[in-house]
C-alpha cells in the first residue's frame, strides 16, 4: 500500500510539473514561432509521458498502469498534431526501455494512442467543446480505448488472449480521471494566459490613449476618507502645469493646481462620486498672456466592489470652438438680418411697382367703360390683360422670393371646392376660346363641395398648370379631372389632374421642369417659375405633384393634395365674394385712407360711381379725427403713409370707445408679403385688399362687409359661416351650449392683458387659448390677434406684445358682443326646440 501511495504521488507531482511548464511555455513563448512552441510543448508532454511510463503505478494485484494515455490525449488537445506525435514517439521509447513478454504490443498500443488523440481533439474542435472536466475525460477514455483495443488485436494475432478487464479498467479509470484533473488545470492556464495578454492588450491601448492624447489628462486617487490626491499627468497635462508626474504622485490637488481650479477640481470631483457619473465644467485659465477657455470632464473610476477609487479627468482647450460658435452665431444673424433686408426691399419694391400698376388698371377700366366703338375697347381690354401679365410676373418674383425667406404661409379656411374650379374654368375660358380649343372640368363623384384649405393657393396652382396646357396646345382639349382617392371620417384625399393635348415634352427636358427660371420651350415664352413655384406650393399644402409627357401626345400633370372636410373643425376664413345683383347691392359711407393722390382719385370714383358716399384722409391722423367726428360703415386704410401709418391708426380706431371700435377695417395697399398681412390681422384690420385694385374685387367685398356692418349677410353670405355650420351639425341646443362656455371662459383670457404689468407667461398661455376658442367659432379677428400676441410672448418680443394688449382685449370685447347677440338670436327658439 505504501507503494502505491507513493507511486500516485509520484505521479500526481509529474502532473503538477506538467501543468507548471505548460504555463511557462505559454507565458515565455507566446511571441516565439509557432514551431517553436509545438517543439517546446512535445518536449514537455514527451518528458512527461516518459516519467509516467518509467514510474509506472504498480497496483496491489501487480498490474502496472501509467499516464503515457493522458500525456498524449492532453498534447493532443492543448498542443496540437505535433507535440501529440512527439509525446507518441517518446512514450514508446521509454515503454519499448521498459521491455516484458509484450512489449512490442504494448509499444503498437502506445503508438495507436497518437492518432486517436488527434481524432478526439478535431472532434472537440468541431462540436466547439469548451474542455470541462467531462470532456476531457471522455477524450482521455475514447483515447485509452482505442489503445486497449489495438492491443488486444495484437494480442489475438499473435494467438494469445485479449487484455484482461483486471488490467483495462484501472488503465482506463487513471485515463479518464488523469485527463480530467490535468486537464481542467491546463485550461485555466490557458484562460490566465488569454487574460493576462488580453489585460496587457487594453492596458497598452489605454496608456497609449493616455500618453499621446493632445488633451490634458490626470488621474486622481479617492481614499476611503474621501480624500484627494494626484496619481499621475499625462505629457500634455505635463506641458500645459509645467510639472512632472512623478514629483507630484500623492499630493493634493491644492498643492499643484491654483486655488480656484483645484476648488473647481474638487466640487467636480465630490459630484461626480456622488452622483457615479461624469461632471463637466468649464473655466477660464490664463496661457502665454491669454485667456483660454477649457472643458474638464471629470468620470469617476469604479472598483468591483463599487466603489470609486479614482477619478480620470479630461481637460480640453475649447477656446477656437467657442470662436467658431460666436462667428457662426454673428453669419446666422448677420444672413437673418439679409434677409429682413430683402424681405423690407422686396415690400418697398411691391409698394413701388404696384401703386403705378393701380393706376394703369383703373384708368384702364374707366377708358374700357367710355370707349365708344370695338376698337377702343378691344385696346383697352387688350392693356387690361398686359396689366395682369405684368402683375402675374411681379407676382411669381415675389413668391419666389417668399419661398426662399421660408416666409411662405398656408392658411386653413373653409370654401366651396367645386366652385373654385368652375372660377379658374372661366378665368382661362376666354383664351382657350380665342385658341379654337376645348377647355372644360370633370368633377367625379363623391367630391365634397366643402373642405378646409388655402382657396387662394390651390387656385394659384391649378390656374399655371391650366394656362400652360392652354399656351402650349394648339388644337385638341385642355381637361381637368378631379375625383377623390381616399376618404377618412374628418378628411379626403384628391387627385386633380390636368390633360391636354399639346406638343408634349422631351424626355431629355423632363429634370427641367420644376427648376425655377427653366423652361422646356422658349418658343412659348413665360418666365419659367409657374412650375417651380407650383411645386412649392403644393408641397407646402402637405401633397405631391408629378407629370408624365410624351413628345406630339401632350402632358398630363397630377396633384395629390389631403383636405379636410369643412364641418365642426373648420376654421374661420374669408372665401371669395361675388358682386350681387344691382337691385340687392348695398351703399354706405366710406372713409377712404390714401396718401396718393392717383389712388384717391381711382379708388374713389369706383366707389361713388357704384354709389358709396366717399370721405378721403390722407393720412393716419386725418383718419382718427374723421372717424371721432362721423360714423362710418367701412374704412379703406393704407399702410404705408406720411405722420401715422395704416397699422398705428388701425390700432388706435380699434381701441376707441363705443361702436366706432368695431367698424370694419380693410387694408388696402401695394404691401401683400405675408409678414404684413399677419401684422394687419393682429392691429384688428378685418380683411385686406391688394393693389392694384380690380373694380369688380372691390365692390364685391365692400359689399360682403357693408352687409355685416348693416347686420345682415351680403349676397345671400352668412355674417358666420362657422357658426351656421355649427347649428347645422350640432343643433340650437349644443349650439348654445358651446356658446356659454365660451362666454364663460372668455373673460378670464381677457383679463390677464388688463393690467399695468403683464405676466407675459400667463398672457401668452390665454393668447394661445383663444387661438382655437376663437377659431372653433369662426371669429377670425380674435384668433388673428390672438395668434401674433401668443407668438410674441413665446419669442419673447414682449415690445410687439404690449402694442397687441389693445387690440387683443377690442378684438374680445367684439367677439363678446357677437356672440351674445348671436346665442339671443338662440334663446327666442330653444324653448319650443327643447319641447320638441
Amino acid at each position: 500500500m505504501e507503494r502505491l501511495i507513493l507511486d500516485l504521488l509520484q505521479h500526481l507531482g509529474l502532473f503538477a510539473i506538467v501543468v507548471i511548464g505548460y504555463g511557462v511555455v505559454q507565458d515565455r513563448l507566446a511571441r516565439a514561432p509557432g514551431w517553436v512552441r509545438q517543439a517546446a510543448l512535445g518536449l514537455l508532454f514527451g518528458a512527461g509521458g516518459t516519467c509516467a511510463v518509467l514510474q509506472a503505478v504498480v497496483l496491489p494485484s501487480g498490474v502496472l498502469v501509467d499516464g503515457r494515455s493522458v500525456m498524449i490525449t492532453l498534447a493532443a488537445l492543448f498542443g496540437g498534431p505535433a507535440p501529440a506525435v512527439l509525446t507518441g514517439i517518446a512514450t514508446s521509447f521509454a515503454r519499448a526501455a521498459v521491455g516484458g513478454p509484450i512489449v512490442v504490443g504494448a509499444v503498437i498500443a502506445t503508438l495507436s494512442l497518437v492518432p486517436a488523440a488527434l481524432l478526439c481533439a478535431a472532434a472537440a474542435r468541431r462540436m466547439d467543446w469548451s474542455l470541462r472536466a467531462v470532456q476531457l475525460g471522455l477524450a482521455g477514455g475514447l483515447t485509452t480505448l482505442a489503445g486497449l483495443a489495438t492491443g488486444s488485436l495484437w494480442a489475438l494475432w499473435k494467438g494469445q488472449s485479449f487484455i484482461s478487464a483486471e488490467v483495462s479498467l484501472p488503465v482506463l479509470a487513471i485515463s479518464v480521471m488523469g485527463c480530467a484533473m490535468v486537464g481542467t488545470l491546463l485550461r485555466q492556464q490557458v484562460r490566465r494566459a488569454r487574460s493576462e495578454r488580453a489585460l496587457a492588450v487594453s492596458e497598452a491601448y489605454h496608456r497609449a490613449l493616455f500618453t499621446q492624447a493632445n488633451d490634458c489628462q490626470f488621474v486622481i486617487d479617492v481614499g476611503e476618507t474621501g480624500r484627494f490626491a494626484m496619481r499621475s499627468l499625462n505629457p500634455a497635462a505635463e506641458r500645459a502645469l509645467g510639472l512632472v508626474s512623478a514629483e507630484i504622485a500623492g499630493c493634493d490637488p491644492a498643492e499643484v493646481l491654483p486655488a480656484d481650479r483645484a476648488a473647481a477640481v474638487a466640487d467636480a470631483g465630490r459630484r461626480s462620486i456622488a452622483l457615479r457619473e461624469p461632471v463637466s465644467y468649464e473655466e477660464m485659465v490664463e496661457a502665454a498672456g491669454t485667456l483660454r477657455t477649457l472643458n474638464t470632464v471629470l468620470v469617476p473610476l469604479i472598483d468591483d466592489t463599487g466603489a470609486v477609487t479614482g477619478l480620470l479627468g479630461t481637460s480640453r482647450d475649447i477656446t477656437d470652438y467657442r470662436v467658431l460658435l460666436t462667428s457662426l452665431d454673428t453669419a446666422r444673424r448677420q444672413a437673418e438680418e439679409a434677409a429682413s433686408a430683402k424681405a423690407d426691399f422686396l415690400a418697398a419694391m411691391s409698394h413701388e411697382i404696384r401703386t403705378p400698376m393701380n393706376g394703369i388698371v383703373g384708368y384702364a377700366t374707366f377708358l374700357e367703360d367710355l370707349a365708344s366703338t370695338a376698337e377702343q375697347r378691344q385696346y383697352t381690354r387688350k392693356l387690361r390683360i398686359a396689366c395682369r401679365s405684368l402683375l402675374a410676373i411681379i407676382n411669381d418674383v415675389l413668391d419666389l422670393s417668399k419661398f426662399e425667406a421660408g416666409k411662405i404661409e398656408i392658411d386653413a379656411a373653409p370654401f366651396d371646392l367645386h366652385e373654385e374650379i368652375e372660377h379658374v374654368i372661366s378665368v382661362l375660358q376666354p383664351a382657350a376660346r380665342e385658341k379654337r380649343i376645348a377647355l372644360f372640368a370633370n368633377i367625379g363623384p363623391g367630391v365634397p363641395a366643402r373642405v378646409v384649405g388655402d382657396a387662394d393657393r390651390l387656385r394659384q396652382v391649378l390656374l399655371n398648370l391650366l394656362s400652360n396646357a392652354v399656351k402650349f396646345t394648339s388644337h385638341g382639349s385642355v381637361t381637368l379631372s378631379v375625383a377623390v382617392t381616399g376618404v377618412s371620417p374628418a378628411s379626403a384625399t384628391m387627385k386633380l389632374v390636368v390633360t391636354d393635348t399639346g406638343v408634349g415634352i422631351p424626355a431629355d427636358k423632363h429634370h427641367l421642369l420644376f427648376k425655377k427660371f427653366s423652361q422646356a420651350d422658349r418658343r412659348f415664352g413665360g418666365t419659367g417659375l409657374g412650375l417651380a413655384i407650383s411645386k412649392h406650393l403644393v408641397e407646402a399644402m402637405g401633397g405631391s405633384i408629378g407629370f408624365q409627357s410624351e413628345p406630339g401626345l401632350g402632358s398630363t400633370f397630377h396633384v395629390t393634395i389631403t383636405f379636410p372636410v369643412a364641418g365642426l373643425t373648420a376654421m374661420a376664413g374669408t372665401e371669395r365674394t361675388r358682386l350681387p345683383p344691382l337691385a340687392e347691392r348695398l351703399t354706405g359711407r366710406i372713409l377712404l385712407v390714401e396718401d396718393v393722390d392717383m389712388n384717391q382719385e381711382l379708388i374713389g370714383r369706383m366707389l361713388r360711381n357704384a354709389g358709396h358716399r366717399v370721405d378721403i384722409a390722407g393720412d393716419g391722423e386725418q383718419a382718427l379725427a374723421a372717424v371721432a367726428d362721423r360714423a362710418y360703415d367701412l374704412v379703406l386704410m393704407d399702410l404705408r403713409m406720411p405722420v401715422m401709418d395704416g397699422f398705428t391708426a388701425a390700432a388706435a380706431i380699434r381701441a376707441l370707445p363705443g361702436p366706432t371700435a368695431r367698424t370694419p377695417i380693410l387694408a388696402l395697399t401695394a404691401t401683400v408679403l405675408p409678414d404684413d398681412v399677419e401684422r394687419c390681422r393682429a392691429v384688428g384690420m378685418n380683411g385686406h385688399i391688394a393693389k392694384p385694385v380690380e373694380r369688380e374685387e372691390l365692390l364685391a367685398t365692400v359689399q360682403h362687409w357693408l352687409g355685416n356692418a348693416a347686420g345682415r349677410p351680403a349676397a345671400d353670405q352668412p355674417e358666420n359661416p362657422v357658426l351656421a355650420q355649427l347649428e347645422a351639425d350640432m343643433g340650437r341646443t349644443e349650439t348654445a351650449h358651446l356658446l356659454d362656455l365660451f362666454l364663460e371662459a372668455l373673460p378670464d383670457r381677457l383679463r390677464s392683458a388688463d393690467t399695468d404689468r403683464p405676466d407675459w407667461t400667463r398672457v401668452g398661455e390665454d393668447a394661445h387659448a383663444m387661438v382655437s376658442l376663437a377659431g372653433n367659432l369662426g371669429l377670425s379677428d380674435l384668433m388673428a390677434v390672438s395668434r401674433a400676441l401668443a407668438e410674441a410672448c413665446r419669442s419673447g418680443d414682449h415690445h410687439r406684445a404690449s402694442g397687441l394688449l389693445g387690440p387683443f382685449r377690442s378684438s374680445g370685447e367684439a367677439a363678446e358682443a357677437a356672440i351674445r347677440a348671436h346665442r339671443r338670436s338662440l334663446s327666442s327658439v330653444l324653448p319650443a326646440a327643447l319641447s320638441a
